[in-house]
């Protein structure tokens, strides 16, 4: 699914069988909530419990500090407005239950992004970088599953993880990239199957962010490994460009919204990468350092939908 300015229209997603949460709701005035009255309004409606996004719930460790600059952060709650408004889009798209809806929720209060790049940072900043990791200039081999038009701020799927094998200095990947048509910076982000972690050999799938201006880093930092995403998994991977230029990706279990393996935030808006520009391509891609492929590495049955 891709947002613009009107709902898109995308597949629909699998019945998802859910645990029921039971709403709870607090008495508070419309003004005493960090949402607006359409998020508010959307929660209702699908018996979500409106407790979590109580201003004075959100008074203690609501901040979320940048792994490049401690002295730089973000408000978590601050985030939850456009993220249940861009839920109610998906929800009209893939025609989310309300089980679906209360864990993705659920997931969105419990669940804190990690800022891997802020508005102060410097383009100099590494975390990660190991001699397996790198994609080379012609992309290796792959396809692009999908490509988007310029002018979309969202883009969201559910994507199967393949079985893979890989070689030395071979990488099999899963990701959107986002781009704008007014600017050379381009941004891959989503999900990594290599050798890196803390010993720089070993192989699995992680987080993974990719930019024209920092390069390739695992996500989170440590590069550690998500042991959840065997072959046959289904998970839900989403990316969204926020008003506030920073961009927001996930990846859900499609069998439960509110378990998130992966969430970071990355500001593009320096890059002049914003709601009104933004193009976003799916890829599956398998990349080796010296563009030799006849060692045997594969992804096989990878497939977004």
């Amino acid at each position: 699914m891709k947002v613009k300015n009107t709902l898109a229209i995308g597949g629909i997603s699998m019945l998802l069988l859910l645990s029921l949460v039971i709403p709870s709701y607090t008495q508070a005035k419309p003004n005493d909530y960090v949402v607006g009255d359409e998020a508010i309004t959307f929660l209702k409606e699908h018996n979500v419990d409106l407790t979590p996004f109580v201003k004075t719930t959100n008074l203690k460790n609501d901040s979320i500090y940048s792994e490049e600059d401690a002295s730089e952060s973000i408000s978590k709650s601050a985030l939850y407005n456009e993220e249940v408004l861009f839920l109610k889009k998906q929800a009209a798209v893939y025609q989310f239950t309300d089980e679906q809806i209360q864990n993705y929720v659920k997931g969105v209060v419990e669940t804190t992004p990690i800022l891997v790049h802020g508005k102060n940072a410097s383009n100099q900043y590494s975390t990660m970088s190991t001699p397996y990791s790198s994609r080379i200039g012609d992309d290796g081999i792959g396809y692009e599953v999908v490509s988007s038009s310029a002018g979309f701020n969202a883009e969201s799927a559910f994507l199967t993880i393949p079985s893979a094998s890989i070689a030395s200095s071979t990488s099999g990947y899963l990701f959107y990239s986002v781009s704008s048509p007014i600017t050379n910076f381009i941004i891959d982000v989503g999900l990594w199957y290599g050798a890196g972690g803390a010993t720089g050999n070993i192989v699995g799938w992680r987080g993974v962010y990719n930019s024209s201006t920092l390069g390739q880093h695992a996500v989170p930092s440590d590069g550690s490994t998500i042991s959840a995403l065997t072959p046959g998994k289904q998970v839900y991977m989403i990316s969204q460009i926020r008003e506030d230029g920073f961009l927001e990706t996930k990846v859900l279990d499609a069998s439960n919204f509110s378990i998130s393996y992966l969430n970071f935030i990355y500001y593009v808006g320096d890059q002049n990468v914003w709601q009104t520009n933004g193009v976003f391509d799916r890829q599956i891609t398998l990349c080796q350092n010296d563009a030799v492929f006849t060692n045997g590495s594969y992804l096989h049955n990878a497939k977004f939908s």
